[in-house]
C-alpha cells in the first residue's frame, strides 16, 4: 500500500514489494504511476 511506504523506508528498508499490489489493482497502469510518484523522494 503506497500510503504505508514512508514508514517502511523510514524504518530502514531499502526496498518494498509492490508487484501483487499492482497486479491485483483494477487499473494496473494507474497504480504503477502512483507507486512511482510515491517513491520519488526515496530514489
Amino acid at each position: 500500500n503506497p500510503d504505508r511506504l514512508d514508514g517502511v523506508f523510514e524504518a530502514g528498508a531499502n526496498s518494498a514489494a509492490v508487484v501483487t499490489d499492482i497486479t491485483l489493482s483494477f487499473d494496473a497502469e494507474a497504480r504503477t504511476r502512483e507507486w512511482i510518484e510515491k517513491t520519488d523522494r526515496w530514489r
